[in-house]
Parts: C-alpha cells; sequence; structure tokens
C-alpha cells in the first residue's frame, strides 16, 4: 500500500466526523467509555490547525516549513547557504531616489557598491557607518540595507530591471 498525505479536504472531513460523534449525545451513549473532554480539545485544535493549514500563502508556507526544518535541527544556512555562498536581496533601483543614485556612482563614504555599469549597484549590507557617516548616509538606503539585513542578506543588489517591493518606498525618475 502507497500511502500519501491527506489533503486539508480530508482533514477536515475526518475532524467534522469527529466533531459529530463528539456533539452527539444519542452515538454518545452508545459508546463504551464516555468522550474524554481533552478529545474535545484536540478535535478543535486540529479543525483550527487545518483551517489556518488552508490560508497560508506560499511566503507563509516557506515560513513553516523553515519552522519545521529548525525544529529538528536542520541547519538552512550549512544546507541552503553553503560554505563560500552569500544570501543576496534584489530590488529594483525605484527603491532609491535618484540623488541617492548619483552619488552612489560618485562614492559615499562608509558603503561598499560596486556598479554594475547601467543597471544597478551591488551594495554590501554589512556595513556600520560610524556618526560622521551616518549624517551624510541616504535615508532611502538605509531602508533598503535595513531590510535587506532582517532578510539575512549580505548583499543588497539595486537592479533597473528588478521588481519593486511593497515593504519599501519608492521614486519615480
Amino acid at each position: 500500500m502507497i500511502v500519501t498525505e491527506p489533503s486539508l479536504n480530508e482533514i477536515l472531513h475526518v475532524c467534522d466526523m469527529a466533531r459529530a460523534l463528539v456533539d452527539t449525545e444519542d452515538q454518545n451513549a452508545a459508546l463504551q467509555e464516555p468522550i474524554d473532554p481533552s478529545e474535545v480539545e484536540i478535535v478543535q485544535k486540529v479543525v483550527l490547525w487545518a483551517e489556518a493549514l488552508e490560508g497560508l500563502t506560499p511566503n507563509g508556507e516557506l515560513d513553516l516549513a523553515v519552522a519545521v526544518l529548525k525544529k529538528h535541527g536542520f541547519d538552512l544556512k550549512q544546507y541552503v547557504w553553503g560554505e563560500g555562498m552569500e544570501k543576496v536581496l534584489t530590488i529594483s533601483t525605484c527603491h532609491i531616489m535618484q540623488g541617492t543614485a548619483e552619488r552612489l556612482n560618485e562614492g559615499i563614504p562608509g558603503i561598499v557598491a560596486y556598479d554594475k555599469e547601467d543597471y544597478g549597484w551591488w551594495v554590501w549590507c554589512g556595513i556600520q557607518p560610524d556618526k560622521t557617516t551616518q549624517e551624510a548616509f541616504p535615508d532611502d538606503l538605509w531602508a533598503c540595507l535595513d531590510y535587506a539585513r532582517k532578510l539575512k542578506c549580505d548583499w543588497l543588489c539595486l537592479d533597473r530591471d528588478a521588481d519593486a517591493i511593497p515593504a519599501l518606498q519608492t521614486w519615480e525618475w
């Protein structure tokens, strides 16, 4: 026999059957043992779990998969981002202002950035500007780097052909 995982509809169907058994007094009287209140809680928990799974977005599915892997001691960085590999967030250049783009071309003190010709820049996320350079640091670029760092990225790739992301402000230029 080949075993496959049940669909969410099948799980919810089994939960409905269990709930009907728990809720129907006539059927409960026919049972040899009374239903334990913890069994009712378990049915409710499984129903809520299945309903939550049914509403997962693709990003939610990824978050759940990562949480399960971490729970079982799987080190994602070791297996997904192997030794010598770095994580990059690629976003549109529309997340920085034109003035910031011009400053990136000239070179901004405290920023490690590499020009991608007419397409954008590679910016290292590990920078920590001191007080002097922080004052001259463009807020729009800082927001992009901060977002990339929250995603545990090593590099930010600003690319004119990349998509804009809703989490960051955009500018027309």
